[in-house]
């Protein structure tokens, strides 16, 4: 499946015309009229106002058509691979453990350095 046909799909899953896709990542009807047509390919603007217009539909799978359309809340690797930020704790989005509460987070970098938060119980 191409670009412009997991665009349209798109579409049809959010249940979106085109012209409100474009309201809502504030584009030009012609920009997403030579996306569709296959003439251009995404850009790093259309790209970055989709991410942030509709950060529940993977990057990944828009571009390259790999993985799910729709992000897991729970797969932090993706969404930290997508966007490049850890996602944040609300409070609101706990993951059951059972009775296990986080007392510690290690974060390992690819230099082999590590940073460590929180504290042992």
């Amino acid at each position: 499946m191409e670009f412009k046909d997991r665009l349209t799909l798109l579409f049809s899953q959010l249940g979106l015309t085109p012209q409100e896709f474009c309201d809502k990542l504030s584009i030009q009807r012609s920009s997403l009229s030579h996306l569709l047509a296959g003439r251009n390919k995404p850009g790093f603007d259309f790209l970055d106002s989709f991410a942030r217009a509709f950060p529940q539909i993977s990057l990944r799978w828009l571009i390259a058509g790999i993985g799910d359309m729709i992000i897991q809340t729970h797969d932090y690797n993706e969404i930290k691979e997508e966007t490049g930020a850890v996602k944040e704790y609300s409070g609101k989005d706990q993951i059951d453990n059972g009775n296990k509460k986080i007392v510690k987070v290690l974060l390992l970098y690819s230099d082999g350095s590590f940073s460590e938060y929180g504290t042992e119980k």
